[in-house]
């Protein structure tokens, strides 16, 4: 094993938020265990790395790559020109920074760098989120040598393979969302009432359409909300608040201060990413998850893990309507007091020391 003090670590960016969080998550409790490390971010060209990286402050190098799922034709051909050119992109970026691990937590941004790396001989190591493992992750697992999971149920996705149980890393600031012990109800009875939307890094126009169209019942209601829309729907968003005469939502592209937006929120609309669900965990929130709707389902797989717990409710985004969520927002608006065990029961979820396992195991080699 190299010396932990002098051991370079890259982490190969996924390409969303879900994927970036718990790595910088990782990466900062490495620090902590080992502060002469070197660590630095692989990621794609247009990528929300390229955003949130520096702000970690954290080294971002880019390379070629793109999403193969779900594309059409010349999106796909296009992708595979941008990975073939990726190769030669990552082999000068591997001889020149001979990282000692590559780290990833998943999707297509960091893959080429990784899949290379580990046919130079670099150790390999990934995080799958997910309860139903992903396209991209199922094929990096072939090139790694230990897994980490954040459902047990997942191991048996990658036999043969060290594989490690250890919960979601989550940025620690997430944790200082939480309402002190003993005073959830009291903040839950508390005016006005206030909604965090939220539908990933890149926003979630099917939450965005069902929110702003139940918001025109919500007028009369004492009912504040924070929508992060995603830069895309943001104009459209605005747009429709206005149109449904409610005032009281504040709209933004992307929130960066995720820790005061979960602190103020008495329930989080949400999609049902692994990422999503750590922080909800961290944070102690009430939610309602509505997974998105993917070929291989693995956000509805998550949903309803979490539902069985009793850690949160679901509904899938065909079965909704603008009428039926504002009846839903309605019900929780007046009877709080169920939104308290959705709150406790996310809450103990949390794994404050996932991040850690995952450091110390990138650690002892």
């Amino acid at each position: 094993m190299p010396n932990p003090k002098k051991i370079r670590v890259a982490f190969a960016g996924g390409g969303s938020g879900g994927h970036l969080y718990p790595q910088v998550a990782v990466a900062g409790e490495l620090k902590k265990l080992s502060p002469e490390a070197e660590i630095f971010f692989v990621s794609s060209r247009g990528s929300i790395e390229e955003k949130l990286v520096p702000r970690a402050g954290y080294e971002l190098l880019l390379i070629p790559s793109g999403k193969l799922k779900g594309q059409g034709f010349v999106k796909t051909l296009a992708t595979c020109w941008a990975l073939f050119c990726s190769v030669f992109v990552c082999l000068g970026l591997l001889l020149r920074r001979r990282p000692d691990l590559i780290f990833s937590a998943g999707g297509y941004a960091g893959a080429p760098y990784l899949v290379l790396g580990s046919l130079l001989g670099v150790r390999c190591e990934i995080l799958e989120q997910n309860r139903i493992p992903g396209l991209a992750n199922r094929w990096m697992a072939k090139f790694c040598r230990r897994i980490y999971v954040n459902f047990a149920a997942s191991k048996d996705a990658f036999p043969g393979k060290d594989t490690r149980v250890v919960g979601h890393p989550c940025r620690p600031e997430i944790e200082k969302a939480r309402w002190p012990v003993g005073t959830e109800l009291e903040q839950f009875r508390r005016n006005p009432f206030r909604l965090f939307v939220f539908g990933g890094s890149q926003g979630a126009m099917g939450i965005n359409r069902l929110v702003t169209a139940a918001s025109a019942q919500w007028r009369d209601l004492d009912i504040e909300i924070l929508h992060q829309t995603g830069e895309a729907d943001y104009e459209r968003v605005c747009k429709e608040y206005e149109a449904a005469g409610f005032s009281r939502a504040r709209v933004e592209k992307f929130v960066f201060e995720m820790a005061q937006a979960f602190r103020e929120a008495h329930l989080v609309i949400c999609r049902a990413g692994a990422s999503s669900l750590a922080e909800l965990a961290a944070a102690g929130k009430a939610a309602l998850l509505i997974p998105l709707v993917s070929k291989d389902q693995h956000q509805e797989h998550n949903a309803k893990e979490i539902e069985n717990l009793g850690a949160a409710v679901t509904r899938l985004q065909w079965e909704l309507s603008g009428e039926g969520l504002a009846a839903l927002g309605k019900e929780f608006y007046t009877e709080r007091e169920k939104l308290l065990p959705l709150a406790r029961k996310m809450s103990e979820l949390h794994h404050p020391d996932a991040a850690h396992k995952i450091a110390s195991g990138i650690l002892e080699g």
